[in-house]
């Protein structure tokens, strides 16, 4: 068996991680400030030692640590879960939807939890279902 190199290493924590985290090779470039095909890149082990800028910007977009990246014993993608406190993890990212005549709408990626809590809300008559759709695509 040949030893897997550290960018090899690396490439496969970060894949594993952001596919756990459900986040596109998009979402983890916007986060960390690291282009898309650099992202593609470390993924596939492309350096066999990645710079350690890019790697600790890619750990703070994930939620590790560097050293948790250079493990060769990472844990596994379903004992991984985003950080509901975290202000980045859940932050709404406005996104647009075109809809057939061409017409654009704005609507908010939410939160489970505050989803949740805004159909307990309408459930109990607190807030009109109407009013509470507005108010999250207005967060």
């Amino acid at each position: 068996m040949t030893e897997r190199t550290v960018g090899e290493i690396i490439g496969h924590n970060v894949r594993v991680l952001r596919e756990g985290q459900l986040l596109s090779r998009q979402n983890l470039s916007d986060r960390s400030g690291i282009s898309w095909a650099g992202i593609a890149h470390l993924e596939r082990g492309g350096s066999v030692r990645p710079r350690r800028s890019t790697v600790e910007a890619v750990a703070r977009a994930l939620g590790v640590t560097f050293e948790d990246l250079m493990s060769e014993e990472l844990v596994s993608p379903k004992d991984q879960s985003p950080q509901p406190d975290s202000a980045e993890a859940w932050h709404p990212e406005p996104r647009q939807l075109i809809t057939g005549g061409g017409e654009i709408k704005q609507y908010a990626v939410v939160s489970v939890p505050v989803l949740e809590d805004t159909l307990a809300r309408v459930s109990r008559g607190e807030v009109k279902p109407g009013e509470a759709l507005a108010a999250l695509v207005a967060e």
